[in-house]
């Protein structure tokens, strides 16, 4: 009779199991696999398709998803009692994973978050789009507006200067003439701004020219020497969205460089793959201590790059050693 209720309730537990909405697993202390459902086969992947994993060790189970090993593997050796891993891409299904110790155990719960982020990126997507048209917005009134207005004001000044100055007047004169050149300065400031917001030379010419006149515009500067290298001429073009999110990730990276890190030394370098396109800038600026390189850590800019990587599923990393400068790559894949 005992042997009769025992079977009803492995019975009742594996239709549980099978009927959850969740990929379940149940292991015990040496690590191997007493009970899995099929939703949790499916989420993970485990190939070949059937793949047995009852009784299999779980870390023979994953070795395909490395950053769920490593964090399964940390959890066995009892660092933890429990584990939650952000969304894990398997074949562009995302996955979350929790788990948790258990008497003579553990239990892991998967939930497919493949919708959320999907969602995510359609947010991310129509954000950075909102930033781009209003910097256009932005550009056309200081090339339509402020930039004439601009223009006219110094060709009256220096009509003025020409025909009724005074020039025994030396003083009223070198005012007049600081005027003019602060006139220019603002000019040129303004120019550099609407450049900067709207890079032309991109959008006619590709990712190299306008790379190239990024490093020209501060080199000009004289405070950092840039050097730049890429694998490919103007000729070479790529999507849209790639180009515009590599050239602002980049001039955020130089502009880093060159204001936060005080580095004199810098080299940018763009290099094209077959399957995909890597963006380094490296510099031999102040560099910070590598316990804060974590996202949460990243100021408004360095979060801004992270939110453009992840939006076409790139990868960004950011090494540094206080007083021995910083390494930063991007990568994108190219479809």
């Amino acid at each position: 009779m005992e042997k009769s209720h025992s079977l009803k309730a492995e019975d009742l537990l594996a239709s549980l199991l099978n009927n959850a909405p969740l990929g379940i697993i149940y292991g015990d202390e040496a690590g191997k696999v007493t009970q899995v459902n099929h939703l949790a086969k499916v989420l993970l992947q485990v190939r070949p398709v059937g793949k047995k994993m009852t009784g299999q060790h779980i870390l023979t189970c994953v070795d395909h998803i490395p950053l769920l090993h490593h964090r399964l593997s940390r959890f066995l050796e009892k660092k933890s009692k429990s584990f939650h891993t952000e969304a894990i891409n398997i074949n562009e299904r995302y996955i979350v994973v929790k788990g948790v110790s258990v008497r003579n155990g553990f239990i892991c719960i998967i939930n497919e978050v493949t919708r959320l982020k999907e969602m995510e990126a359609e947010s991310i997507q129509s954000m950075i789009a909102g930033q781009e048209n209003e910097r256009r917005r932005i550009a056309r009134e200081i090339h339509d507006g402020i930039g004439p207005l601009l223009s006219f004001s110094k060709l009256e000044l220096d009509a003025f200067l020409d025909e009724y100055v005074d020039h025994s007047n030396a003083l009223a004169e070198e005012k007049l003439v600081n005027i003019r050149q602060t006139l220019d300065s603002v000019t040129n400031d303004l120019r550099d701004l609407s450049h900067h917001l709207i890079p032309r030379l991109l959008e006619e010419f590709g990712l190299f020219s306008a790379f190239n006149n990024l490093v020209a515009r501060h080199n000009n500067l004289a405070k950092s020497h840039i050097d730049f290298y890429c694998s490919f001429g103007s000729e070479t073009r790529f999507n849209r969205d790639l180009e515009l999110n590599l050239y602002r990730c980049g001039q955020e990276l130089v502009s880093n460089a060159v204001k936060h890190a005080s580095a004199s030394e810098i080299l940018v370098q763009l290099i094209k793959h077959d399957r995909s396109i890597i963006l380094m800038v490296e510099d031999n600026g102040v560099g910070f201590d590598p316990e804060k390189n974590n996202p949460e850590n990243f100021g408004i800019g360095l979060t801004n790059i992270e939110t453009r990587v992840r939006t076409l599923h790139g990868e960004f990393f950011i090494e540094s050693l206080a007083n021995r400068g910083t390494t930063a790559s991007i990568e994108f894949p190219l479809k």
